[in-house]
């Protein structure tokens, strides 16, 4: 799971078992705990959250849940990619609160890494689908024969969103869509407000490329491809997010226009301030504020054009996770 800050990983030993134990071939079970932001949390409610583990996303599942106690078991998928079948549980009050699956793997870091791969398309899916981020706070991973527990802590902490169970399944069909899918749940769930905006970018210029390899694909069978035109629009629902001193560079704009003459140039910025030591202009995060929603909203179109996924169709939905700086 990608963007998330450094975690804190303890392992217990039942029994005598050297320090570097990393498990043995045998049965394994990898639980993912979801959780909301840690921005809206207080010490006091993380501290409770650590104690019991329940897990409390900002999906809500808008479903009957019968009985409606915590860890219920609401419905399976199943990943593509091996057939794996992952086991989906809310908590009391409806919200996504656990993913597990069972899965025969060589030792503990081999069960994590194939579980994890599994499961990656459907939370960016969902992350994307819904328009909203979903924090992993915690992975455990048990091996049955010797009672062993990884627990990897993720210290990360928007309002909820209301979903249904037959919301939540989704086959991808190509290849590229997990990964500018990928790119946007970063983006959504990223705290750092330049990694948020390279995301968001590397997002776009995916779709491009899916775009290019469509028109290229087409242009090989004789058919005609016809690139949309999309611009930057001139209403009110959009503007609000826009920082007024922007608001004439981007209105009216082609997509592609705003990419090369603006997003471009930021984006290798901010690259060459990250990566390179002798670099002497720095983009700061203020200078990155004003740009974020216009990122995310380009990208999200493109993502409605190239995959055919929508995302909620509210005023929010094309806010960055860091505040536009007016």
């Amino acid at each position: 799971m990608l963007g998330y800050l450094r975690p804190h990983i303890q392992t217990i030993f039942p029994g005598t078992k050297a320090i570097d134990y990393d498990g043995e071939p045998g049965w394994y079970w990898v639980e993912f705990t979801f959780q909301p932001s840690p921005i809206l949390f207080s010490e006091v409610a993380e501290a409770s959250l650590r104690s019991e583990f329940l897990g409390d996303s900002l999906l809500i599942l808008t479903d009957p849940l019968n009985g409606g106690t915590d860890r219920k078991h609401v419905f399976t998928i199943k990943a593509r990619r091996h057939g794996l079948e992952y086991f989906v549980y809310c908590n009391a009050k409806g919200r996504l609160s656990h993913i597990n699956a069972h899965y025969q793997a060589r030792g503990l870091k081999n069960a994590l890494e194939y579980v994890s791969d599994g499961i990656r398309p459907f939370v960016s899916g969902w992350s994307l689908r819904f328009n909203v981020p979903i924090y992993v706070f915690r992975i455990r991973v048990l091996e049955e024969k010797s009672n062993v527990v990884r627990n990897i802590i993720y210290h990360q902490l928007y309002s909820p969103v209301r979903v249904s169970q037959k919301d939540f399944n989704r086959v991808y069909r190509l290849p590229e869509d997990d990964r500018i899918i990928s790119f946007y749940h970063d983006a959504l769930n990223a705290t750092c407000p330049k990694y948020q905006f390279l995301c968001y970018y590397k997002a776009i210029e995916l779709a491009y490329g899916l775009r290019n390899k469509k028109a290229s694909e087409s242009k090989e069978k004789g058919e005609e491809f016809i690139r949309p035109r999309e611009i930057f629009p001139d209403i009110d629902t959009v503007k609000c997010h826009l920082n007024k001193d922007i608001q004439a560079q981007l209105l009216g704009k082609k997509f592609t226009s705003i990419r090369d003459d603006i997003l471009r140039p930021l984006r290798n910025k901010i690259a060459h301030g990250l990566f390179e030591e002798s670099c002497d202009e720095i983009a700061s995060d203020e200078e990155v504020y004003p740009y974020l929603p216009v990122a995310k909203y380009i990208a999200e179109q493109l993502i409605i054009s190239e995959i055919g996924l929508h995302v909620l169709p509210t005023n929010e939905s094309i806010q960055g996770n860091s505040k536009t700086r007016r």
